[in-house]
């Protein structure tokens, strides 16, 4: 599976993308002054039923394990090692358990919800503009064609009043005799009515 990785950094803090099968998370390392010889904090932003959102990550190069940090670590093995662990199902401080349903249903909805957090917008213009055109394809999608809409609303010309006339005539001719019937049927039901009430 591929898997693309995009790191901004601002002010010691790394906004992360990690965009795979569709799927676009969204989580920021925060290191301290003293890195690397003290390890960053690490949050995950998007909703996708692996992690609590905006929670400090118990992880071995986290801050929650300082024993375990090695300084020679990168930024790209801490994301490495972070990308592995979402993908597994290790529970750890800050983990949580969901159903793969509901992963699924985060996953297609994780681009329009990192979108309304202003620091993805800021560092990942490229995906806003991703969003903006699906939605855009999906409401083109939902509008009904230029051609059924003109077939739908079609303004009734002469020339078809006067063919639905003419049908109309034939059917009254075939039927004369029905037609008849009924009305006679009608005129003695309200003959009877009106002997009755008065």
């Amino acid at each position: 599976m591929k898997v693309d990785i995009v790191c901004i950094c601002y002010q010691r803090i790394f906004y992360v993308g990690f965009s795979h099968s569709n799927v676009i998370d969204h989580g920021m390392l925060k290191f301290p002054s003293e890195y690397p010889m003290k390890p960053p904090s690490v949050l995950m932003i998007t909703k996708n039923g692996r992690f609590e959102i905006n929670r400090r990550l118990c992880l071995s190069m986290s801050d929650f394990h300082p024993e375990t940090w090695n300084p020679m670590w990168s930024v790209s093995s801490i994301l490495t090692g972070l990308y592995s662990f979402m993908i597994g199902k290790s529970t750890t401080l800050g983990s949580i358990t969901t159903s793969s349903a509901e992963k699924r249903k985060l996953a297609k909805l994780s681009l329009g919800q990192n979108c309304l957090n202003r620091h993805f917008r800021e560092c990942f213009p490229q995906l806003v503009e991703l969003h903006q055109e699906q939605q855009k394809q999906q409401v083109e999608e939902r509008e009904p064609s230029a051609s059924s809409t003109d077939t739908l609303n079609t303004t009734p010309t002469d020339e078809n009043m006067g063919h639905n006339a003419e049908e109309l005539m034939e059917w009254a001719q075939e039927n004369a005799f029905d037609i008849t019937a009924a009305i006679i049927a009608l005129l003695s039901f309200l003959l009877f009515v009106y002997r009755f009430l008065f």
